[in-house]
């Protein structure tokens, strides 16, 4: 049987590609507490609690009707919602399909997506390993969650966010994707890949209700430890600046008047202008950790010749649009 001309049922000889292998993994997770009933019953009431606390500490973004489609889609879709194993059996079927048909950033963001599936997955198996007994409470949440440890793999998640955050902003810019997609749902119903069809469709209608990331937005806070944020190129690198990436700042106190500052900026595209976002950042960003200490050191900062600066990109961004849309 095939879509769009390629044959989904085709099985291919030697290893999975990065794709199958995590989605075999991800799948796999699903039967994580499959022997034990009662753990499997906790891990169900552990991701509608965390569902819950969600959707109340993210009530301003799903009040926004900018936002509200893509917050939905997420708890309705992703987290603890739709039919995960549908979704899982349509996607090892037709992953060779969607690794031969998909622009190479839409491919990149479906396998980012998987990857902080698995890793979600296997962090709320070690919180319930470690959650005490009763009622799921904060002080019972927050026992578990530290008995679960694995810092580094929760900064990979905040990491993931941002990151995929970033592609996607990208994707559902370019038509031949939505086209694509669309063009896929008669064959994909038909072939029995309803459950994907619909998944992928409803995922692409959220996100770009969005209408972008046209203003730079925190992504996380913790109040004198961490800040991060989107950010983008600036106007004279237009090809890479579509594109958000994302920051995280850490700070550490190291005596009463010193402060080690952390800087990790991550989410990059490749070729194209991103070589050089790169080397531009690689420059600026230096300066801008220069000017934080210098405004500790001496006071505010004087941005008046800066903001002209951008200003001024600001302008010339306008007409190089408009020249181009003149034409």
């Amino acid at each position: 049987m095939k879509i769009l001309g390629v044959e989904v049922e085709r099985r291919r000889r030697g290893a999975a590609g990065e794709l199958g292998r995590l989605l075999e993994r991800n799948a796999a997770l699903r039967g994580v507490f499959a022997d034990d009933p009662k753990s499997r019953e906790r891990l169900a009431e552990l991701q509608r609690w965390q569902s819950r606390r969600l959707l109340r500490s993210h009530g301003e973004l799903r009040a926004n009707p900018r936002y509200r489609a893509a917050v939905e889609f997420f708890f309705n879709e992703l987290y603890g919602g739709g039919d995960p194993y549908a979704r899982d059996r349509d996607l090892q079927r037709v992953h060779h399909v969607m690794e031969r048909l998909l622009p190479k950033e839409a491919l990149k963001a479906l396998m980012l997506a998987i990857e902080l599936e698995i890793l979600s997955q296997e962090l709320d198996a070690e919180v319930v390993r470690g959650l005490p007994a009763g009622a799921i409470t904060v002080d019972s949440y927050a026992e578990g969650y530290r008995k679960a440890g694995r810092r580094a793999d929760r900064e990979r998640q905040i990491e993931l966010l941002g990151v995929i955050g970033s592609y996607l902003d990208g994707v559902v810019k370019k038509p031949m994707i939505r086209g694509l997609v669309h063009f896929a749902r008669r064959p994909a119903h038909a072939a029995g890949f309803g459950a994907m069809q619909e998944f992928l469709e409803h995922g692409l209608d959220a996100f770009e209700g969005m209408k972008g990331a046209d203003e730079m937005r925190y992504m996380a806070l913790q109040p004198k430890k961490m800040l991060s944020f989107d950010w983008n190129a600036p106007p004279h690198l237009p090809e890479a600046r579509a594109q958000r990436t994302f920051v995280v700042v850490r700070f550490a106190a190291v005596d009463d008047r010193t402060t080690r500052v952390m800087l990790h900026h991550t989410g990059w595209g490749e070729g194209g202008q991103w070589d050089q976002a790169y080397a531009y950042f690689d420059r600026a960003w230096g300066k801008v950790l220069g000017n934080l200490k210098t405004r500790f050191d001496s006071g505010p900062y004087d941005w008046t010749e800066w903001l002209k600066q951008l200003e001024a990109w600001r302008a010339q961004a306008a007409a190089t649009a408009a020249s181009q849309a003149g034409r």
